[in-house]
């Protein structure tokens, strides 16, 4: 993942701008990756927490802008909003460009920092 962003990083900073369904070669070995952008109902700590909190919840700019970076199953062209996309490739990447997905990992009561919200009674998502 680290490996991905760092590919990512280098082609903003060369002028790249991200867009929503853009294509990003050389992330992956002999695979592009797809950004998608973030619907604002997906803002939340389970995925974002460290990007909320460095942008700030009262910034002038406005809401966090933030996008997802798909990946395709090996040797294969498909994303997850492709209907021949393997299932596994799909429960591995929320669909966070659509509203209303965000989701708790299975198994589990939430990320860390909505726990310790929920236990000291902070209600703000």
């Amino acid at each position: 993942m680290h490996h991905m962003l760092w590919q990512v990083f280098h082609q903003i900073r060369d002028g790249k701008m991200p867009e929503d369904g853009m294509r990003w070669s050389n992330v992956l070995t002999d695979h592009d990756c797809i950004s998608r952008t973030v619907h604002p109902t997906n803002m939340v700590r389970d995925y974002l927490n460290s990007a909320m909190w460095f942008w700030g919840y009262d910034n002038p700019k406005g809401p966090l802008p933030a996008m997802q970076l798909f990946w395709p199953p090996n040797g294969r062209d498909l994303f997850p909003w492709h209907a021949a996309c393997p299932q596994d490739v799909r429960d591995l990447q929320v669909p966070l460009y659509l509203p209303n997905q965000a989701r708790k990992p299975s198994g589990s009561s939430g990320g860390f920092f909505s726990r310790l919200a929920a236990k000291l009674g902070f209600n703000k998502p």
